[in-house]
């Protein structure tokens, strides 16, 4: 193996074992998105349940928010967050 290669390789290691962003890193355009899903939706944020799930080719965040809906079940939402936690939309399931 020429040491070109052999760097290759350790170079493509190295980004397969980069560690994914922790959670808490996020806390900001999630508890965001939890605000403006609950205001939404009519209901305390505490009644809602919000989860950091990625990213936008855009670079956006993305969040899922679920609430109770009562008999009926729950509803989900899904919020694109920029960087400084401003939600940019808030899309509802199957829409």
């Amino acid at each position: 193996m020429t040491m070109r290669m052999a760097g290759l390789l350790l170079l493509l290691a190295g980004c397969a074992a980069a560690p994914a962003p922790a959670p808490e890193s996020h806390a900001a355009e999630v508890a965001a998105c939890a605000a403006a899903v609950a205001a939404h939706v009519g209901k305390d944020v505490g009644a809602v349940s919000a989860t950091w799930t990625g990213t936008t080719g855009t670079g956006l965040g993305l969040v899922t928010v679920t609430d109770a809906q009562g008999a009926g079940g729950e509803r989900v939402h899904t919020c694109e967050v920029d960087g400084a936690g401003r939600v940019r939309a808030i899309r509802h399931t199957g829409a």
